[in-house]
């Protein structure tokens, strides 16, 4: 891909002031953004395995645009499926129990907490562990599976075992 990209104001923010939760993988792609070397050339640095995939991210959420007079195919318009799509369609969560475990939300809790810590590292997606940790009941532990989801598969190990992780969550979630 021939692809050269900028930094918008957001990615420059993003990396001035750590304001998102990019994970590192993304987050090296971001820094190597520049406006002179092409996707190609990112690629040959071996910062991502899909890199197309990190780039289309980047692009969606406002942190890299085309630079202007390049001729391109938008990256963007690939077939990437998001997150949101994937858990609508492969996820079903079991029948909330009535009256609800506060075991099964607590298990629900650490489980997720464990997992993006021992996969990501004790400081990365702080909004997602901080808002899982404050989660009182199922549907919101719920609501965080797509940000605990995006968390395990940013790692190479993570995309290895998200089935399985994912499995195991599913019987307490």
């Amino acid at each position: 891909m021939n692809e050269i990209f900028v930094k918008t104001k957001k990615g420059i923010a993003e990396i001035e002031h750590h304001s998102s939760d990019l994970n590192l993988r993304v987050r090296r792609v971001l820094i190597q953004i520049d406006g002179k070397r092409s996707v190609d050339e990112i690629n040959d640095l071996g910062l991502a395995d899909d890199l197309s995939q990190v780039i289309a991210k980047l692009e969606r959420d406002g942190f890299i645009t085309v630079l202007e007079g390049t001729v391109t195919k938008p990256i963007a318009a690939k077939v990437v499926p998001k997150v949101e799509d994937i858990q609508r369609k492969d996820v079903t969560f079991r029948k909330i129990p009535v009256p609800s475990n506060p075991k099964d939300i607590e298990m629900s809790k650490n489980f997720m907490l464990n997992t993006i810590q021992n996969f990501c590292g004790p400081w990365a997606h702080l909004s997602v562990i901080t808002a899982i940790s404050s989660a009182t009941t199922h549907e919101e532990i719920r609501s965080y599976f797509t940000p605990w989801h995006e968390a395990i598969i940013g790692t190479r190990e993570g995309r290895r075992q998200i089935d399985e992780l994912t499995a195991s969550l599913l019987k307490v979630i």
